[in-house]
């Protein structure tokens, strides 16, 4: 799996019905599974038991920790 480079999309203005939008055309919305994916790697318990247990399906991999 390729790691994503970081480049978080931030949320505009609300508009006149109150609706707040984003725009991700050059990003992608951080949520704390990406955080937490990329914390287990950098502290190297990816692969443990625990981990497994409890696995990430379906969510992009970030180099946070370099």
């Amino acid at each position: 799996m390729t790691r994503r480079q970081w480049n978080p999309c931030r949320p505009e203005a609300s508009d006149a019905d109150g609706n707040s939008a984003t725009s991700c055309t050059n990003g992608t919305i951080i949520y704390p599974k990406h955080v937490h994916k990329a914390l287990r790697r950098y502290l190297g318990i990816e692969n443990t038991p625990g981990a497994q247990r409890f696995p990430f399906h379906n969510t992009e991999d970030f180099a946070f920790f370099g």
